[in-house]
């Protein structure tokens, strides 16, 4: 894993991770919203609301997530693996677009949370 400033075609990238897998990119984004909906639904059931998530804000940061990582997805040299990325991208901004808030039951938010959760753990077991 390289950590810190890294030399590539005259800038000065700083690298965090080393390269993954297309099919572990793909799964970042929904790992992500399964997690913030069981943040959030852990939120709601303590002070015993119903969970309203925003669908812009959710999807929007799902989506610049996968922009953000895509630059570290080893894309084997195909093109078209890369613009296929790029309309995975797309894809996820069109919930943003069309979908104002989304609603959910407490048990269903934690339920996909703790699904999240479990996923989270198994990238970070196969990373070491």
């Amino acid at each position: 894993m390289t950590v810190g400033p890294t030399e590539h075609s005259g800038r000065v990238l700083c690298r965090v991770a080393d390269l993954v897998t297309v099919r572990s990119w793909l799964l970042l984004p929904p790992l992500f919203l399964a997690t913030v909906a069981g943040v959030a639904g852990a939120i709601c059931g303590i002070v015993g609301a119903e969970v309203s998530l925003s669908g812009p804000i959710l999807f929007g940061s799902a989506s610049a997530i996968a922009m953000v990582t895509s630059v570290d997805v080893n894309w084997h040299g195909i093109r078209a693996l890369r613009w296929a990325g790029w309309g995975y991208i797309a894809l996820l901004l069109v919930p943003a677009l069309l979908i104002d808030s989304i609603e959910l039951p407490v048990p269903v938010a934690l339920a996909l949370g703790l699904v999240g959760i479990s996923c989270w753990g198994a990238f970070r077991v196969g990373c070491r």
